[in-house]
């Protein structure tokens, strides 16, 4: 359970004190999904920092997924020791949307159950997500050779659907393919013209800061993802990376607390958003309920 009582705070000003919250309580019950709705400037953004400093206190693992305005929870953050991780085309941060990051598909492993349920299945699975965000008019016959081209890709560092080709002799996760690896299989294919023209932008394009490999820390007790300057056609990208890394790090373990908040949601899942990732980002907080 999550409860606050009579929260309020205030700066001093030359014109006096500036209340930022005054006398707020409320109640979020275990296993409950909250919104916080108000108008703008009445310190919504305040009062999930102020939340989400105090779960740091507490050793819970925090994330924060801020759509718009990132940089407001750039500076706590920082001073904690969280990572603050911008994703955008001009940022040199990267998370490399193609890596397998889990030992287990199994919540209950550190437990000892056996479940050898496949991660690389589970990936490609996502992967298709991610295309069909890239191009929502994607045929089934595309879908088909971007399933075999994706399985390749992986073959090609050694990586099948037995979980313990993941690792190397060192018990360490072998390198993983990125956006460019696939590119130059894509491109070997004529019938995936357009998938690979559609991917370019990540690896040849403005935005191929984002088909690299991973370059930042994700283990982390407090992140926050900025994806506010992702452009508007790249957002519902932006978010799909931010959220499956955000699901991963979460489903490592059952016994870890850990908190995801998302600023500003209205622009995920409201009228203009993304149909398809306002699907994804309910989906998400369905499976996390």
């Amino acid at each position: 359970m999550i409860e606050l009582k009579n929260l309020s705070k205030f700066f001093p000003t030359a014109e006096g004190e500036l209340h930022a919250l005054t006398d707020v309580s409320l109640t979020i019950g275990d296993g409950e999904v909250y919104g916080i709705v108000g108008m703008s400037g009445a310190g919504k953004t305040f009062l999930l920092q102020l939340m989400a400093l105090r779960f740091r206190e507490q050793g819970i693992q925090v994330f924060i997924i801020a759509p718009l305005k990132g940089h407001e929870f750039r500076p706590a953050c920082e001073a904690v020791g969280g990572k603050y991780i911008k994703l955008s085309p001009s940022s040199n941060d990267c998370i490399n949307i193609m890596e397998i990051r889990r030992i287990s598909l199994d919540t209950d492993a550190e437990l000892g159950s056996s479940r050898a349920d496949s991660l690389l299945a589970d990936k490609i699975q996502k992967l298709h997500i991610f295309f069909l965000l890239l191009k929502p008019n994607i045929t089934d016959e595309e879908r088909h050779y971007l399933d075999t081209a994706l399985i390749e890709c992986y073959g090609q560092k050694g990586i099948t659907y037995d979980n313990a080709s993941l690792f190397d002799r060192n018990g360490t996760f072998k390198e993983m393919p990125t956006l460019k690896d696939l590119y130059a299989l894509l491109s070997q294919r004529p019938e995936l013209k357009s998938l690979t023209l559609a991917l370019s932008r990540f690896v040849t394009g403005s935005a191929s800061r984002l088909g690299q490999a991973t370059n930042v820390d994700l283990g982390n007790k407090y992140i926050v993802l900025d994806i506010s300057e992702m452009g508007k056609d790249l957002l519902p990208l932006g978010m799909f990376l931010a959220l499956d890394s955000c699901w991963d790090k979460c489903k490592e373990s059952r016994a870890r607390k850990k908190v995801i908040m998302l600023d500003e949601l209205w622009c995920l899942i409201g009228a203009s958003s993304n149909a398809m990732a306002a699907d994804y980002v309910l989906e998400i907080f369905m499976h996390f309920k």
